[in-house]
């Protein structure tokens, strides 16, 4: 008779406690986390799915992830086999709080083009987000689709203005944005408004119509041809479909949640 350890057994059986989304996420992973960091993400991933959030979205990647000696943080958790980021210039990583870029090199590539790689982002349905954990000024795209039609994401100007385009060529605005840290989404759900997100309070709303989708691919802390280089903190990083006033709250919640459960949380 084979006996199987006692470890074994309670292992499995923690394990049968996670969702199938998250434990493909955490299959994926050479070096796995501890059983508070395990608990806090399967929260966050079971959040999104209940909510129908998660079939919405191509991309998230947890920037603020336990370890990245062997890419863990750098994995697409919609589906780990596809579209693993690439550091350029070395991007400096802290636990559980994400990646910062040098300001003159440093970027992440997302090996996704929004208009032959987009699923659930389409020119007409689309969102994009990102979580800051530092606050300055700089005139850089956080986040960075290049190339008419565009999709960037600069979180605050030397001037205090947020600038956000989504499958668009003019920018929508917002002025006296004086915080670039925290969790901000762009999102669409038509061909005419763009709304922008700042910890699930709508900051702007403009008619921007979108043109298309970006042929080039899509970076954070800099991009591929403009030539600026973010010094931001950035924790988590995702693209889908557009969301609705409602499922922007969720997801903030849901990032917020899993950052406060490891103490980085910047709001809230």
């Amino acid at each position: 008779m084979i006996i199987t350890p006692l470890n074994t057994i309670l292992r499995g059986a923690a394990q049968a406690g996670f969702t199938e989304e998250y434990q493909a996420v955490l299959d994926a992973w050479t070096i796995k986390p501890d059983a508070s960091v395990k608990n806090a993400q399967n929260t966050m991933v079971k959040t999104l799915v209940d909510n129908g959030i998660w079939s919405k979205l191509d991309l998230l990647y947890i920037y603020a992830g336990h370890t990245n000696d062997n890419g863990e943080s750098l994995i697409n958790w919609i589906n780990p086999a596809t579209f693993q980021a690439t550091l350029y210039n070395s991007p400096a990583f802290v636990s559980l709080e994400g990646f910062t870029g040098n300001g003159t090199s440093a970027k992440i590539g997302h090996n996704w083009i929004p208009n032959t790689d987009g699923v659930n982002y389409q020119q007409d349905s689309a969102s994009l987000f990102v979580y800051s954990r530092t606050n300055n000024t700089e005139n850089v795209y956080d986040v960075s689709a290049w190339g008419a039609p565009y999709s960037l994401m600069r979180l605050r100007t030397t001037g205090d203005q947020t600038v956000m385009y989504l499958n668009q060529n003019g920018s929508t605005t917002t002025a006296g944005q004086t915080n670039s840290s925290g969790f901000y989404v762009s999102t669409r759900n038509d061909g005419v408004t763009l709304k922008v997100y700042r910890n699930s309070i709508e900051i702007d709303s403009e008619a921007d119509a979108s043109t298309g989708m970006s042929a080039n691919e899509l970076f954070s802390l800099g991009d591929s041809s403009h030539g600026t280089w973010s010094t931001k903190q950035l924790s988590c990083l995702g693209a889908g479909a557009g969301l609705s006033p409602a499922e922007v709250t969720i997801l903030t919640n849901a990032i917020e949640a899993y950052m406060d459960s490891n103490g980085k949380g910047v709001f809230f």
